[in-house]
């Protein structure tokens, strides 16, 4: 991160002076063109602006990247999100598990999935009293993404005693989440 803002400081800052130095204009009111040292000044602003435009996405981690092969993952004292793969696995994970299920569909690709992962994360390690949690993978589980009319990632869908009671497209706020679930 830092290596790319100093990488756009020091590339606006030359083509501004140069742009400064070439093309000045004739009233030298112009911030970009009055001269070369003023045109380095607002070019590596402008270049900082850019640099930082960029995220890199490489903070953010999703769950699904390091998923096991195993169709269903159990829940034990460290996890705290199941991925589920299969329509026999959802329907024993979800549609027969009493109490509230958030379940988050997801692609491995798709860079708001990476960001909102962390906050199911999050929200699932709280473990809150009856609510638990599943994810998944849209490209693994077509059949079951294609039932439920997933067409966009993330899409989070609230089920109570296996009956979908609220459904968000993209990514949510911890505080929606909770308020749909009355926690």
């Amino acid at each position: 991160m830092l290596i790319r803002i100093v990488i756009g400081i020091m590339l606006g800052a030359a083509i501004g002076a140069l742009v400064g130095k070439t093309q000045s204009c004739q009233s030298g009111a112009c911030p970009l063109t009055a001269n070369p040292r003023r045109g380095a000044i607002w070019g590596g602003l402008l270049g900082l602006m850019f640099a930082l435009s960029f995220h890199s996405g490489s903070s953010a981690v999703s769950e699904s990247n390091k998923t096991t092969s195993t169709q269903t993952k159990s829940t034990n004292s460290e996890q705290a999100i199941i991925e589920v793969s299969t329509m026999d696995a959802f329907k024993r994970e979800v549609l027969a598990r009493p109490g509230k299920t958030v379940v988050d569909f997801f692609a491995t690709w798709c860079p708001p999935c990476k960001q909102y992962s962390p906050i199911l994360d999050k929200m699932a390690e709280e473990k809150l009293p009856g609510v638990s949690f599943v994810k998944v993978d849209v490209d693994k589980a077509q059949d079951i993404a294609q039932k439920y009319g997933i067409e966009a990632m993330p899409t989070t869908i609230v089920f109570e005693n296996g009956n979908e009671v609220k459904r968000f497209l993209g990514a949510q706020f911890t505080e929606d989440l909770k308020q749909a679930l009355g926690v």
